[in-house]
């Protein structure tokens, strides 16, 4: 499937891959990233697992699996040899650690995307600042303290899983260009030569959502991803698809407990 990860007419700064680390052996090697202009990663894995946060704007990565969106107050995890690639929407600035393979055994075996605690910024920052510096033991302590944070995060459930049967996936495929589509269930039945029970049942049991769900959540990511970039209220919501502007404020704050607006007025994302 060819979801890209990037969004047409976004100027992207595209970086095959970050920084190789120079010692692999150490246990946690950090990475800050700032950009005054979107940025995608392309495609790649690494040995290392992967923390990373968002400090300012909106990012996406996606695997083979799905695509997950990243907000500020919020950790993403990548376990050791995830294939995976990456956009952000704005400005970027964020924060990656990058953890040798034998302190990820108790992490989540799967990618994801966990509500940030303040203690958990506070260290990332704390490592950021200071791994290359503090002595290896100070290091461990510090960094066995986030992986306790983490463990106990609830994952955010912005996550589009993508089912495996290659006509779902083309549909998919089409749905991410063109969030907006209001092709029936019976249209897309037929324009994938499938029966339209089949292809519901199959999508649920392959994705975890039925094809509205799926629909909702892409159109909320992608709204989201355009207010990210700048784009009113308004822009967004119409753009993908809701049929007004209050009918997407109500999603929002169903999802978010605040408005479009509120959330995006935050310190947090300056």
């Amino acid at each position: 499937m060819s979801v890209e990860c990037h969004s047409d007419g976004v100027a992207a700064a595209v970086i095959d891959r970050l920084p190789p680390i120079a010692d692999a052996a150490r246990v946690v090697v950090p990475r800050y990233l700032r950009s005054e202009e979107p940025v995608t990663v392309g495609w790649h894995s690494h040995s290392e697992g992967l923390l990373f946060a968002v400090a300012q704007g909106l990012a996406t990565m996606q695997t083979d699996t799905g695509t997950w969106t990243m907000l500020p107050r919020q950790i993403g995890w990548l376990p050791p040899g995830t294939r995976h690639c990456g956009h952000s929407f704005g400005k970027a600035e964020a924060l990656f650690l990058y953890l040798h393979a034998d302190v990820c055994r108790s992490m989540p075996n799967h990618p994801c995307v966990l509500q940030m605690s303040t203690l958990s910024h506070a260290l990332m920052e704390r490592l950021d600042g200071l791994a290359g510096v503090l002595p290896l033991p100070r290091v461990e302590r510090l960094l066995q303290v986030l992986l306790d944070e983490i463990r106990e995060a609830s994952e955010v459930p912005l996550h589009l899983p993508l089912p495996r049967d290659q006509r779902l996936l083309r549909m998919a495929g089409a749905l991410n260009a063109a969030p907006d589509d209001d092709t029936s269930l019976d249209g897309w039945a037929a324009a994938l030569g499938i029966g339209r029970r089949t292809m519901i049942r199959r999508f649920a049991q392959e994705t975890g959502l039925s094809i509205g769900q799926w629909r909702q959540q892409l159109r909320l990511v992608k709204a989201l991803e355009l207010l990210a970039e700048g784009q009113s209220v308004t822009t967004a919501a119409l753009s993908v698809g809701y049929s007004s502007v209050s009918a997407f404020i109500s999603c929002f704050r169903r999802r978010f407990g605040v408005t479009p607006s509120k959330y995006f007025s935050r310190d947090a994302v300056r």
